[in-house]
């Protein structure tokens, strides 16, 4: 009986190419099985996780769960799904995609197979416009990692904080600076929901930004409130995301209320700028500078108003500013268009000041 000829290497090369570029998972793994193929097609290991991964993706999406166990049990018995580093195979892409996507079905197929929440996937969250609106999906997602072992105070990246910083995140030009904050600051559920499991109120960002922070920057007093409640402590960084909100915002005082009760410093320098990426450099003022001088700088009279009545110093200067600082009044009488209001009102309280300082050394 004569054998039949054996394929060719080219012969072979030819049909992993056809079945990686076509996504045929079934026959791309029976090709590896049967051939040697290090020699002759390079990183075997990477296309066919490539490959499984797009077809978890299909699979998601046509709801055939099934076939997603399939691959998962083809990986265990099959060394081509350990890369040469030992990396076990880890679909995050497909797990992103399943948060996306709010497939449930997805995500806890996927979980039930040892998928874990790497940087990527975590980012994703963090980075997620739900679909319409759909926060209970979403929430009912957020869950299901927390029960395979998540913990939402997880890292991303160095330079992005855990999930309930990427929730804050308000708006911004960087990637990880600051807009999922818009969606969940008008969406209590997941606000509380982030706060049940146990989401830490006081972790940092690269950029020394709280979830205290980014709230008073896009949330409201209630959400504040609810920060402290859960063992937040004050960030008087907030105090100058306050003063940056729209002049028409009804929040700005409330907000600068509840903050200056629970102790944060009317008088204290902005933190942190210093952290932002080199490219923000251009963007960033010349001198880090009190919640006053920034509402002079506004020129919101109102709030002027109210922050020297709660005790703001009006004599204290910027930092860096041509290496010795500015006062506000300082700043004001630099500037070509003036505002008498706001002068007066500066005005009335230096005078106030050199008054009493004179009567204390008398």
């Amino acid at each position: 009986m004569t054998m039949p000829n054996a394929a060719t290497d080219e012969e072979i090369r030819a049909a992993l190419e056809d079945a990686y570029l076509t996504n045929d998972f079934e026959r791309l793994h029976a090709l590896l099985t049967n051939n040697e193929v290090t020699s002759i097609w390079s990183d075997p290991c990477g296309r066919l996780r490539n490959v499984a991964t797009q077809c978890i993706f299909v699979a998601g999406n046509d709801g055939d769960v099934s076939k997603i166990s399939i691959i998962f049990q083809i990986w265990r018995e099959n060394p081509y799904f350990v890369a040469p580093s030992g990396e076990e195979f880890n679909p995050a892409l497909a797990l992103a995609h399943g948060i996306e996507t709010l497939n449930r079905d997805l995500v806890n197929v996927l979980l039930d197979n040892g998928c874990k929440v790497k940087s990527i996937v975590a980012e994703e969250i963090a980075d997620l416009k739900v679909r319409d609106g759909n926060w209970a999906a979403f929430t009912l997602i957020l869950q299901d990692l927390v029960d395979h072992g998540w913990d939402v105070n997880t890292k991303t990246t160095p330079l992005k904080g855990e999930l309930f910083w990427g929730i804050y995140r308000g708006p911004g030009s960087q990637k990880n600076l600051l807009t999922l904050a818009r969606l969940a600051t008008n969406n209590l559920p997941v606000f509380h929901w982030l706060l049940e499991p146990g989401a830490d109120p006081n972790i940092a960002d690269g950029f020394d930004g709280t979830p205290m922070a980014y709230t008073a920057m896009n949330g409201t007093s209630y959400m504040i409130k609810q920060l402290f409640q859960y063992g937040a402590k004050v960030d008087n960084n907030a105090l100058h995301h306050v003063v940056g909100r729209s002049k028409m915002d009804p929040e700005r005082i409330p907000i600068l209320e509840i903050l200056l009760q629970h102790g944060a410093d009317i008088n204290a320098l902005e933190t942190g700028l210093e952290k932002l990426p080199s490219s923000n450099a251009s963007a960033l003022p010349p001198h880090t500078s009190t919640v006053l001088y920034k509402a002079v700088r506004d020129r919101h009279c109102q709030l002027v108003r109210y922050l020297l009545s709660k005790g703001a110093d009006s004599e204290k200067r910027t930092a860096g500013f041509k290496g010795q600082g500015i006062t506000p009044l300082e700043w004001l009488r630099l500037q070509k268009w003036k505002d008498e209001e706001l002068q007066v009102l500066l005005e009335g309280t230096q005078t106030r000041t050199t008054i009493r300082t004179r009567n204390e050394v008398s």
